[in-house]
């Protein structure tokens, strides 16, 4: 039972985190508001920290904002959950 709870918990989170996520991708392709995208990315990180899709977001807006070095952290994190070709192209640019 209390399996279950927290599974319900979990998906919860889950559910959120995404509605972050996607209110970060408004701001970068609808408003141009990269601060804000990155403020939506960390409220999903802070949420599901073991989402690499997450890092990988945030670090195209830090990209955007020219802040390189927090872009790398977010690739580098991004990669050690997951091996992706999009972490490993934004921490090239």
């Amino acid at each position: 039972n209390n399996n279950n709870e927290e599974q319900k918990k979990k998906t919860a989170m889950e559910i959120d985190a995404e509605k972050f996520k996607e209110q970060g991708n408004e701001y970068v392709q609808k408003a141009h508001d990269f601060r804000r995208a990155v403020a939506a990315y960390t409220a999903a990180i802070t949420l599901v920290k073991s989402n690499y899709i997450y890092y990988n977001n945030r670090a195209a807006a830090y990209i955007l904002l020219e802040d390189y070095e927090n872009a790398i952290k977010d690739c580098d994190t991004s990669l050690s959950l997951k091996p992706n070709v999009r972490a490993h192209s934004r921490k090239a640019a």
